[in-house]
């Protein structure tokens, strides 16, 4: 359930996009960027390739030349330009734990079986 805070951002979210003729779908979507929080050494180590950290690892999508024939992208688009994608994924995996300081955990993969990009 939404907060009243929630509901006052969606608000704002729906009229801005309106204004840039999106619908109100698309002012939901939700910003992945991570929040500022304190990193413990073990975090700020690179594990899996150059990241700028701004987003959580695991959200990049890497599209191949056979994906993106599939999605019939004849020119790639230039670095730095947003795009949407609508994606349907199959639920791989599910894991709940909690660890020795009381802080619980969860995880879901997530795997991307059809997807369109606009």
């Amino acid at each position: 359930m939404l907060k009243g805070t929630d509901k006052g951002i969606i608000g704002e979210n729906i009229r801005e996009a309106k204004k840039r003729g999106l619908s109100e779908r698309d002012a939901i979507l939700v910003s992945m960027k991570n929040t500022p929080k304190k990193k413990s050494k073990k975090e700020s180590m690179a594990c899996c390739g150059p990241s700028d950290g701004a987003y959580p690892y695991g959200l990049r999508l890497d599209l191949n030349n056979d994906s993106l024939d599939k999605l019939g992208v004849k020119d790639l688009p230039k670095a730095g330009k947003v795009v949407k994608i609508v994606a349907e994924a199959k639920v791989e995996s599910t894991s709940e734990r909690q660890d020795r300081d009381g802080s619980k955990n969860c995880n879901v993969g997530l795997q991307i079986t059809k997807m369109k990009l606009g």
